[in-house]
């Protein structure tokens, strides 16, 4: 209980010495589908599935921005993976871009550095599985 307490005690501390925390990506999975909202890192797919090393069979990738100028970039697998999505700059926070699988097996990664997200952005997988 004190190894916690300690560990809690010295996060704190961080926190109100460099001021707010990094917030982390939360991430929301239900029946078939991953949402990622709060983005502020790199997403990767073993951190929804750690069981499933080959990826699922992926329906579609939809992006809503939350605002103008707003750019998402999903690859497979990994940061150096092929680009599977490129949502382009958005014109506004309601210029959603979906994109369709056909059911390929796949593993998206989120790469952070290589988009824009706006406070209110999302991400969302579907899978077929």
């Amino acid at each position: 209980m004190k190894k916690v307490t300690i560990i809690g005690v010295m996060l704190l501390t961080v926190c109100l010495l460099c001021g707010p925390c990094l917030a982390a990506n939360t991430i929301k999975s239900i029946e078939g589908s991953v949402t990622i909202s709060s983005i502020d890192s790199d997403y990767t797919f073993a951190t929804t599935f750690p069981n499933s090393t080959s990826g699922l069979r992926m329906v579609s990738i939809r992006f809503n921005p939350g605002a103008a100028d707003d750019i998402c970039v999903i690859k497979n697998g990994s940061d150096t993976g092929s680009e599977l999505f490129n949502s382009g700059k958005c014109v506004d926070e309601y210029d959603v871009r979906i994109e369709y699988y056909n059911s390929m097996i796949r593993r998206p990664y989120l790469d952070f550095s290589a988009g824009t997200y706006s406070s209110g952005s999302t991400v969302t997988f579907e899978f077929d599985y």
